[in-house]
């Protein structure tokens, strides 16, 4: 048997019914044996360390600190069978969670939500879609109380994803009913507000344009406008960051500029040109969308990376290392982990669940 101290082997006594082909072990089923003859603990370590690191660094990790020594290829296979069993569960494991933190969730007075998309390497499809929620609960402005993450491998129509992040949404929504203000952050695809707009209690919700997606198109207009002179297009976007965040018409000041300085290009560089306009535009979209210092004001959030960090941590940290490629059930199974691990009081809850439903009772 695997171990959280390594391999033990152990004599055992089986019993098996006439005609039954269902070998039953009454010392695996006191010790919780499961994956691969492995302890709950030994099976946990394994499942929790592949939520962070590929199989062969798991393996790395626990003959260095004298542990177990699994071999990478059970450690594959133990996240992928957890992995899979949290996505089978994963509307009760929801529940369950809302359920546990509810008493420390009636201080939030903020609750801000929002998603993105990432690019995904998937085995014989090429680059796709994955998509990331995040609900964040906020004491105050720059106090986060619970944090929960919702991430999908890519899917044609989403369906999956918007039926996990949609229990999420709910459970923001019964906070928002209690008094707690609410912000709807994503990034300028068309997509993210069309799904804030399908709720009708989200309806006089803010919508707020990540500041940090904002403050990388300033960023290129810079390059843009001051081609060649990077002090220039450091000062320039320096002094339109702080102004887009703390002037109540920054975003239209931005424009303004832009526009000023658009004009003095020639019209024969036209690749300068279209790159400015683009983020013109950009800009006077999504302007209804770039109230940040009244956000501020209000105590809200503006996003500050809220929505880019999420993909960052969730997917593009594991999922994203040097030549890989994914099929969809193998990613999916170790998104259902990191978004276990980093959610706040779901990997418990999780695992705990997990250990009810596959304590093995046979041999």
């Amino acid at each position: 048997y695997q171990t959280f101290f390594g391999k033990v082997r152990v004599e055992r006594t089986v019993y098996q019914a006439n005609g039954d082909n269902k070998a039953i072990c009454p010392m695996e089923e006191r010790a919780g044996v499961i994956h691969h003859n492995s302890t709950p603990l030994a099976a946990e370590l394994m499942a929790y360390c592949s939520a962070h690191m590929v199989p062969s660094k798991v393996e790395e990790f626990c003959d260095r600190f004298h542990m177990m020594r699994p071999c990478s290829t059970v450690v594959k296979n133990v996240a992928g069978e957890v992995g899979e069993s949290f996505e089978e569960s994963s509307d009760t494991i929801a529940e369950e969670s809302r359920e546990q933190v509810k008493e420390g969730r009636e201080e939030a007075k903020v609750v801000a939500r929002a998603r993105d998309w990432v690019m995904v390497h998937v085995r014989g499809e090429g680059w796709r879609e994955a998509i990331v929620g995040t609900v964040r609960y906020y004491k105050k402005m720059n106090e986060t109380i619970e944090a929960s993450f919702v991430a999908q491998m890519p899917e044609y129509g989403r369906a999956q994803f918007e039926r996990k992040f949609d229990g999420e949404i709910q459970e923001a929504l019964r906070s928002i009913r209690s008094g707690a203000k609410a912000v709807c952050l994503g990034d300028g695809a068309v997509s993210n507000w069309e799904f804030f707009d399908s709720i009708p209690e989200l309806a006089r919700a803010p919508r707020c344009l990540d500041f940090m997606h904002a403050c990388g198109h300033l960023k290129d207009a810079a390059k843009a406008l001051f081609k060649g002179d990077t002090k220039a297009q450091d000062t320039w976007f320096e002094k339109y960051r702080k102004i887009l965040k703390r002037d109540r018409r920054g975003a239209e000041r931005a424009i303004r500029s832009m526009r000023y300085h658009l004009s003095k290009i020639p019209r024969r560089q036209k690749k300068r040109r279209h790159e400015v306009t683009k983020v013109i535009r950009y800009f006077t979209k999504n302007l209804n969308k770039m109230k940040y210092r009244s956000l501020r004001d209000r105590g809200l959030p503006i996003g500050s990376g809220m929505v880019e960090s999420a993909c960052k941590t969730v997917v593009q940290a594991r999922l994203k290392q040097s030549g890989m490629r994914w099929s969809i059930p193998g990613g999916q199974a170790i998104l259902n982990l990191r978004a276990g691990v980093l959610s706040d009081e779901r990997w418990d809850i999780a695992w705990s669940m997990h250990l009810k439903k596959n304590a093995r009772a046979a041999a």
